[in-house]
């Protein structure tokens, strides 16, 4: 009769263990706006699965976007690319602003200046590195996309001034890649650390 209790109890405990430790199909499955069972997307109408098992819209269907996702028909890019001829997100958005550039600048302050400079690759896709930038040198951008126009974004110190500036890409009418920065240019005092200079400037980067 003991031996029976022993026994018993021991199922129990195994059978409890092994409840507790089943395995969830669906921990890593992601089927929005679906909903996942036993680690299988179960999708809603207007949704089918792709090759990866996720709910796509239909109209989706069959479209690969790399490096991005389809809605309504269309890629949308991750960060950092944007659609090529095909519609399909393989672009690098940053490999087209790589090069050396004319500088055109207006400040109300310090007045106006021309000088050259070069846009060289970041740390990754998302970045690009301005070797000179009004006098700032190796300054670093963020690149993002809204409404299919690319954006770098800028903030940069150094000594006792600072840049923080939002560029936009373009093509000028010789169809050369030009980006257009408008940017607030601080130089500080040193001492109380107050501005001493507050100004909104404008550069115009056309590539050579």
């Amino acid at each position: 009769m003991e031996n029976r209790t022993t026994l018993f109890f021991l199922l129990g405990v195994l059978l409890i263990f092994n409840t507790c430790h089943k395995e969830d199909l669906c921990k890593n499955q992601n089927c929005y706006p679906g909903t996942c069972v036993n680690g299988i997307c179960d999708c809603p109408a207007g949704y089918e699965t792709d090759e990866d098992g996720r709910c796509i819209e239909s109209v989706c269907v069959g479209i690969n976007c790399v490096h991005g996702q389809c809605v309504n028909g269309q890629c949308t890019c991750d960060a950092g690319y944007e659609r090529d001829a095909n519609g399909h997100c393989t672009v690098v958005s940053r490999d087209k602003l790589i090069g050396a550039y004319s500088v055109s600048k207006a400040c109300p302050e310090t007045g106006s200046a021309f000088y050259n400079t070069s846009i060289v690759a970041g740390d990754n896709i998302y970045q690009l590195k301005i070797k000179n930038f009004d006098g700032y040198s190796n300054v670093i951008g963020t690149i993002y996309t809204k409404s299919d126009s690319l954006y770098i974004d800028i903030s940069h110190s150094a000594h006792s001034s600072s840049i923080n500036a939002t560029g936009v890409y373009s093509q000028n009418t010789t169809g050369k890649p030009t980006i257009t920065f408008t940017y607030w240019h601080y130089v500080f005092d040193g001492v109380s650390w107050l501005p001493v200079i507050v100004e909104s400037c404008h550069s115009v980067f056309v590539h050579q």
